[in-house]
Parts: C-alpha cells; sequence; structure tokens
C-alpha cells in the first residue's frame, strides 16, 4: 500500500503532459515491486524511444534514510561506468530533482524534491520461466539460465557486483533476433573498489529467498563477498527452473536448525565492530554450515530430465556452498556445464525424432504391403462364372 505521498507523485506524474520538456505517457509500472523506488515506463521525446524513470519512494518511513538516499544516488554513478558495454543496463539521463508541490488549506504553497534519473526501458520480463514448470521445454530453461548467468557475468566483468540478483531483476530485449537478458535494478550493486556505505550490516541487502549464508550474520557489505553472493543467488536461480518450491524453502526443510546456526553466527560476528573483522569471525565460525544437508537440484517434484541431473546437481551445489570460500566462482565452467546439459537433450531430441521417423517408415511399409497383398489376394481369388 503506497503512502500518500507516493500516490500524489505517481497522480501528479501520470496526469502530466510532459515531464523535463522530453518525457511523456508517463504510467506507474512496479506496482507489486519495488521497495525502495518508484518506476515508470515513459517516452522520451527527444531520443525519440521508451525509458524507465526511476523515482525515490518519497514515503516518510524511507525519505531520510541516508543509506538508501546514498545507495540510490550510487546507481547511476554505476550505470555511467557501464554506458556502451554489452548486456548491462543503459543509463539515459542522470539524477534529476522534481519538485512536487502541495497547496495546502490556506493556500500556501510547498515543493517536496523527488530524486529521479532515466534507463533504457527493457520490453520482456523473464520471471514466468522461474515460476512456470510446464511451458518450457528444459533446453529453453537451459538457454535461459545461460542469458542471465551471461548477464551477472557483464557486471563482475566491470567490477559490479549486484547482490540482489532474482528473476524480477532480470529482464530481456531482442537483438539481432537474439534473447539477451540484462540485469536491472543496481540499488544494491557496488563496486569492488569502492567504500561500504555503512561500516556494519545488520540486514540483508538483497531478497531473502536468494541470499547466501553470509548475508544474513552481518556481512552484506563486505566487498569480497559480493561476487560470491551473486553466484549462490544463479543457483537458487538454476534450482528454480525445474522446481515448484524455490531453494531456500527446501533449504528449510530439510535443516529445520539452520535459521539457529545462522543466529549463532550472526551473534559471533556481531562481537566485532568493523566488516574486515567480522570477516576474520566467519572463517573462524563458518565450519558450523558443515553440518547442515545440501540442497540438490532433484528436489521432490522436480521436472529435471533424469540425463541431465547429474550434471546441474553437481552445478546447484558447486554455487549454493553454504562457506562462500568453497562456492564456484568461474563463469566459464558454468556455462560449460549448462551447455554439456544442453547437448546431452539436443542428442536425445534428435535421436528420439530419428527413432520416431524410422517408426514412421516402417508403419508406412508395412501398410504399403498390406495394401500389396489385398490386392495381390483379390486377384487370386476365383471369379464368378459369367453366363
Amino acid at each position: 500500500m503506497l503512502h500518500t505521498n507516493s500516490q500524489q507523485l505517481v497522480q501528479t506524474l501520470e496526469a502530466l503532459p510532459l515531464l523535463d520538456g522530453r518525457y511523456s505517457d508517463i504510467k506507474w509500472v512496479n506496482v507489486n515491486r519495488g521497495v525502495w523506488s518508484l518506476v515508470f515506463k515513459c517516452y522520451d521525446e527527444i531520443e525519440e524511444k521508451y525509458v524507465a524513470l526511476k523515482f525515490y519512494d518519497i514515503d516518510p518511513n524511507k525519505l531520510l534514510d541516508q543509506y538508501r538516499i546514498s545507495a540510490f544516488r550510487r546507481e547511476p554513478e554505476l550505470l555511467q561506468t557501464l554506458l556502451g558495454k554489452g548486456r548491462c543496463l543503459q543509463l539515459a539521463a542522470g539524477l534529476k530533482n522534481y519538485n512536487l508541490v502541495s497547496t495546502y488549506p490556506d493556500g500556501t504553497k510547498a515543493a517536496l524534491p523527488c530524486m529521479y534519473f532515466a534507463v533504457d526501458w527493457l520490453a520482456d520480463e523473464i520471471d514466468h520461466f522461474f515460476f512456470d514448470q510446464v511451458s518450457f521445454s528444459p533446453v529453453e530453461k537451459l538457454h535461459l539460465f545461460h542469458e542471465v548467468t551471461m548477464a551477472v557475468r557483464a557486471l563482475h566483468d566491470h567490477s559490479i557486483h549486484h547482490r540482489d540478483v532474482k528473476p524480477d531483476n532480470l529482464r530481456a530485449h531482442l537483438e539481432k533476433s537474439q534473447r539477451i537478458v540484462v540485469a536491472i535494478d543496481l540499488g544494491t550493486a557496488a563496486r569492488s573498489d569502492s567504500i561500504s556505505l555503512k561500516s556494519s550490516y545488520d540486514h540483508v541487502l538483497g531478497a531473502p529467498a536468494y541470499s547466501a549464508p553470509e548475508a544474513f550474520c552481518g556481512l552484506s557489505g563486505h566487498r569480497t563477498v559480493a561476487p560470491h553472493t551473486d553466484m549462490h543467488a544463479l543457483g537458487c536461480l538454476l534450482f528454480q527452473l525445474f522446481n515448484r518450491e524455490r531453494f531456500a524453502l527446501e533449504l528449510i526443510r530439510l535443516n529445520p536448525h539452520y535459521d539457529h546456526i545462522l543466529s549463532i553466527l550472526a551473534l559471533e560476528l556481531n562481537k566485532h565492530p568493523t566488516i574486515d573483522e567480522k570477516l576474520v569471525a566467519w572463517h573462524k565460525h563458518a565450519g558450523l554450515l558443515g553440518s547442515i544437508t545440501r540442497v540438490g537440484i532433484d528436489a521432490p517434484g522436480n521436472t529435471l530430465p533424469p540425463s541431465i541431473e547429474s550434471l546441474l546437481d553437481e552445478l546447484v551445489l558447486a554455487l549454493t556452498h553454504p562457506i562462500f570460500s568453497k562456492r564456484e566462482r568461474s563463469f566459464e565452467r558454468v556455462a560449460k556445464r549448462v551447455w554439456t546439459a544442453i547437448r546431452v537433450l539436443e542428442h536425445e531430441e534428435t535421436a528420439k525424432a530419428r527413432t520416431d521417423q524410422n517408426r514412421l517408415r516402417r508403419a508406412m511399409r508395412l501398410q504399403a504391403l498390406l495394401k500389396k497383398d489385398l490386392r495381390l489376394n483379390t486377384y487370386l481369388q476365383p471369379q464368378p462364372f459369367q453366363k
């Protein structure tokens, strides 16, 4: 439920014929998404293309959150460094302020500044691949996962880690008839060489359902942990492509004591004031996670073809290792494993098609022989005497 401040901003912007002399046809689009921002689709009359306007939410409960304000200001700065980079969200216009004017009962007016910036509009959502277990073939899902992996890799290649990889932070567009997936919403993203916005993180930065164990223990902001956290999220997404339940729910089902272990780790790390000291404490106590039952991709009710089960099971286990220093970090190895699985399935499909074709040919030949026998038998039948 939007605060009245946010509602007023939405209503005002949607009623504007033109914002900043260039943005028309403004529509609020993240109705059921987003926590700290309001996203609008609109048409850029200058560039003659659709863009997304991202506004900082002016809900009073969020308005003065200095960490979120700093993170919002940082996002267009990160995007500026990605201009022209493939598979990366493109900044269309930098940070600006829109003054939301209100008229009070006594006739006085006051303006509330609203921060926003613009990025290219990406038309295609891909959430449905992760929540629909029947509409897409395994090969289609694996091609999609490869694209997701390449989107995350594109950020890592430029020393940026997303830290909130999940289905609704991924969108796609067509480029020369090929689907290209892009990671959006870099509000929690950070450069590997940047200074943390906070000295201590007592909360998870990304969505808990896709967050790794270290994120629950005060290490969300540590720069050396961030790349491992993104890889864990990829493992969760791969699991979800072939299972109705999310990875986190299956993990808790198998390990009712999981939250208890995280609480112990969080308390141990909380004894130390700096992020670097917390990291040292993590390495000292992370062995507690060795007692948990690992989650493979073949959970009950999975839709995984048996022929690629072992391939992808090993990959999910490698990507989601609870101790981040033991987690898979190589995008090349991930891609190689995924493409191997795709080739296995494509070979199966080819073999099946060939078998079906041969079976059809044999049936047609048999039918032709039967017809020939029938004609021959008819010819050899004694003919009735004609007077």
